[in-house]
């Protein structure tokens, strides 16, 4: 209804009402909104965050202290029970790492014997036999005890390690590591993340440690905190902030950590937009009452006609308005005009952010949500018949792992593209995650053949040399009156991979064909040394008697493909004349690697994996890759020790640079450098081969 008056008084000011309500009202739906998303962002923030917190305290745990007391155990002096060493050596350990407080050993019979800090305490009249990590011991359990609390007047709290000491097989007592508690707290305390947000310990009665316990008081229950989920409670913080604090328990020691995040920190961008727009209305209010100071009854109708526009903003209709009524005095046109650029700027608004929730960040497809949204609209069965296309890049893994996301993203783009192009007006395309598409056609006609169209769109994508885009693709038509439309998605999906099956390895053969034209563009040369070893190889293997004809082949094919993981070397390094700097050879000697799982992605190539990560691995461990605890002599693959071999007498005979070595120079080193680099044994028989050979051998 339309507010009626009999006065220009009366109108302007429910004119002035109105405008104040329209303008309030998107404002204070928006602020609701982004208030629950400010939220919601901070819940995954604190879950996030406490997630790395924990798993980093059970990395220290576990990796850090616990291994530095089994190598304690490991010492020359514990292993043979000298006390006087192992005094001196628990001291040592005790005080060159600042996370230990002390370490003891406690004999077979659960008498502690000596002490870091006091030497030989096995006069003291107590025994351990009933502890439980003593009790874990003897069964060869290293174990983390809850804190302990110290027996002296500073009241020091402990965390206490335990592993037991196996000589010979037999169990001679248990090495006991002891932490303080409050390192532990330092090392939380000293992480913080977002803005404002920090960490808390708490014991196993819920009180924060690093306060004074008589005074402090438990903050939550411990049998509140479920294991999976953890605790979310509202909490006042030391300077008397709201705050929201998540609780989770730690894996050792019967403590809880708590991540915390500031209530002002998480409403502080609703609260500037509150702000903001606070000051728009009350400028708007001002306004509007300067205006009515100025209005007369020459006005009146024309207030009532503003009057009704503002009404019809009020009940979401944000429709532009025809022209004013003639007659309207400039100052009504100028309010008309500003409550239509208002109103033009809330659509606008909504539309934006419409667009942003459906649409795909990589693409600028429709995302999931705008799918379903669809789907459940076409469900009504008023677009019938629907023709639904379901898709999925093949080997997008491969991409990534061989040449990074950034080519993998380039991959989805590509696929998007297609399917844009193959998309009619009307026609949805979305990207529903990763790898997977979908095509929503509704009132589809028979004469459409989808499928055609994919397939030329497809091969006009790849006639341009790029990186091949294979897409499995299932198509199914309906009508959603007669069936749900779920079901015709569900007959696409299973199509889709019964053909992504049929795909799959003709997907990954042109992903690997175009990693090799990449490589013989970049670096040519590497695809001639490849095409050489594959020679050499393919003489040499039929003179080893003892492996069966799966294993020459296989060896020859991993000739081939053996430095298939510099696709994901930069080219620049690959091209470049001259010696290469520490960084460069770092990245070049780091193709094992990518060759190894560009292996394990292809099940055509995974039986060469392993052969392909050690292919330039030295008999003495001292290749690459690069291991904290390298492979050595027998523990490298057979095949990657014969790759090697192959690999280097190629490499000798066919340098890039500077001049190449002869036939006999080559073997000359072989023989210098076998059981060094190379398999002694494996060196004797490939030297035999090269000599038989001779320089003919490529």
């Amino acid at each position: 209804m339309f507010i009626a008056s009999k006065s220009a008084r009366s109108t302007f000011v429910a004119i002035l009402a109105i405008l104040i309500l329209v303008t309030a009202l998107p404002i204070l739906i928006f602020v609701r909104n982004e208030s629950d998303r400010e939220t919601d962002l901070a819940l995954t923030t604190l879950d996030n965050a406490l997630d790395l917190q924990t798993n980093y305290i059970a990395r220290w745990f576990d990796l850090s202290i616990m291994e530095d007391i089994k190598a304690v155990s490991k010492l020359h002096s514990v292993q043979s029970l000298d006390l006087h060493a192992m005094a001196q050596d628990l001291h040592a350990m005790a005080h060159g790492r600042t996370d230990l407080a002390r370490l003891l050993y406690i004999d077979r019979n659960g008498n502690p014997v000596l002490d870091s800090e006091v030497g030989d305490i096995s006069e003291r009249q107590f025994n351990v036999l009933d502890r439980k990590y003593f009790t874990l011991g003897k069964e060869g359990v290293p174990h983390i005890t809850s804190v302990i609390q110290a027996k002296d007047k500073k009241a020091v709290q402990f965390i206490g390690f335990s592993v037991p000491l196996i000589i010979d097989g037999a169990f001679e007592g248990v090495i006991l590591g002891s932490v303080r508690l409050s390192n532990l707290i330092n090392l939380i305390q000293n992480h913080s993340f977002g803005k404002g947000g920090y960490f808390r310990l708490f014991d196993h009665n819920g009180i924060p440690l690093g306060e004074n316990f008589s005074e402090a008081t438990p903050c939550f229950s411990p049998d509140e905190v479920k294991n999976e989920e953890g605790l979310l409670i509202d909490n006042i913080s030391e300077n008397g902030k709201k705050q929201m604090l998540k609780i989770a328990p730690l894996a050792y020691g019967n403590l809880f950590i708590g991540a915390a995040l500031n209530m002002d920190e998480i409403k502080a961008g609703s609260s500037r937009i509150v702000k903001t727009h606070l000051k728009i209305l009350i400028s708007s209010t001002i306004v509007g009452i300067f205006f009515f100071l100025l209005l007369s009854h020459s006005i009146t109708k024309a207030i009532d006609e503003l009057q009704k526009q503002l009404f019809s903003a009020s009940e979401a209709d944000y429709a532009p308005t025809p022209t004013p009524p003639s007659g309207m005095p400039l100052e009504i046109k100028r309010i008309w005009k500003s409550v239509e650029d208002l109103k033009e700027k809330v659509c606008k608004s909504i539309q934006e952010v419409r667009e942003m929730s459906v649409r795909d960040s990589l693409t600028g497809l429709h995302n999931r949500r705008y799918f379903e949204e669809e789907v459940s609209r076409l469900g009504r069965g008023d677009q019938d018949p629907i023709t639904v296309a379901m898709c999925d890049v093949n080997g997008l893994k491969l991409v990534n792992d061989a040449l990074g996301h950034e080519w993998g993203d380039k991959l989805i783009n590509k696929a998007a593209t297609v399917l844009k192009d193959v998309s009619q007006p009307g026609d949805t395309v979305a990207r529903l995650g990763g790898d997977e598409f979908a095509l929503l056609v509704p009132n589809s006609s028979e004469k459409r053949d989808i499928g055609a169209e994919l397939k030329a769109r497809l091969e006009q994508a790849d006639s341009n040399g790029d990186i091949p885009l294979q897409m499995a693709w299932g198509i199914a038509t309906g009508e959603a009156s007669r069936r749900s439309i779920e079901e015709i998605i569900k007959d696409a999906d299973e199509r889709m991979y019964a053909r992504k099956e049929t795909q799959r390895d003709d997907a990954r053969d042109a992903i690997l064909t175009f990693f090799l034209r990449m490589i013989s563009s970049r670096e040519g040369r590497k695809v001639g040394h490849m095409k050489r070893c594959r020679s050499i190889m393919a003489a040499f293997v039929p003179t080893i008697d003892e492996v069966d004809e799966i294993f020459r082949k296989r060896m020859i094919r991993l000739a081939e493909i053996h430095d298939i993981g510099l696709v994901g070397v930069d080219p620049k390094i690959l091209g470049k004349k001259g010696p290469l700097t520490d960084e460069e050879r770092k990245e070049v000697r780091s193709h094992p690697e990518i060759g190894y799982r560009i292996a394990i992605a292809a099940p055509t190539l995974s039986d060469l994996a392993d052969a392909i990560l050690h292919h330039h691995q030295r008999w003495d461990g001292t290749g690459y890759p690069f291991r904290k605890d390298p492979v050595s002599g027998k523990g490298i693959p057979l095949e990657s020790r014969i790759m090697n071999l192959v690999d280097s007498y190629e490499a000798m005979t066919h340098k890039y640079y500077g001049k190449s070595m002869t036939h006999e120079e080559a073997i000359e080193e072989i023989r210098r450098c076998s059981g060094t680099q190379y398999d002694p044994e494996w060196a004797d028989r490939f030297l035999a081969f090269l000599k038989e050979k001779g320089p003919g051998v490529l």
